[in-house]
């Protein structure tokens, strides 16, 4: 997959100059993970696939990570998600049981943007990555059952089948992320 128009290869005359303000960046981001709160909250499948939300979720952050010149978007757009999905659950088992591990696969991917900026550019790299990113969530959920005591129905199987289904969603939905970054920068340059 080739995606030319990555952040580390956009030139500074070919950027729109009001989404290069880092303060507009960070409502963008802002009003993402708002979005997406709100989308998880309204929106049950009722599928009984732990993991079914990592296909919005990491193709959300890819976009919002590609899209941005700041040093954490994905991060930015995860805490932004965490006070939406408190304020929209009205609890706290949104808060503690869902939040800390979209945290956790946001500055994970932040991260490995970091180490490797073109990792989306390769539908392989991007899935793996993406993948790992997404089934550190349920690890991070295991942790919290340990130690706070939170009900975690995707773990009434044991830890393996939570971990393998966020893989493959997280995965799916990293390439789908870079492929819709793709067409959007594509758009661009066309238009």
């Amino acid at each position: 997959m080739n995606l030319p128009n990555t952040n580390a290869s956009i030139s500074n005359g070919s950027r729109n100059s009001a989404l290069e303000r880092p303060l507009n960046q960070f409502l963008l981001l802002g009003a993402l993970g708002l979005s997406l709160a709100g989308i998880h909250e309204a929106w049950d499948l009722s599928l009984g696939l732990p993991g079914h939300f990592g296909l919005v979720w990491m193709a959300s952050l890819i976009c919002a990570r590609a899209g941005s010149n700041l040093r954490f978007a994905a991060l930015t757009t995860a805490i932004a998600y965490a006070g939406g999905a408190s304020a929209f659950s009205g609890g706290t088992h949104s808060l503690f049981g869902h939040a800390p591990g979209y945290l956790v696969a946001a500055l994970a991917l932040d991260l490995a943007w970091r180490l490797l900026p073109s990792f989306a550019q390769r539908r392989l790299t991007a899935a793996l990555l993406g993948g790992i990113a997404f089934a550190l969530k349920p690890l991070v959920t295991a942790v919290l059952v340990a130690l706070i005591g939170i009900k975690a129905g995707s773990l009434s199987h044991g830890i393996g089948f939570p971990v393998l289904t966020h893989f493959c969603f997280g995965a799916t939905g990293a390439v789908i992320g870079a492929l819709a970054w793709q067409g959007i920068q594509s758009s661009r340059a066309h238009a």
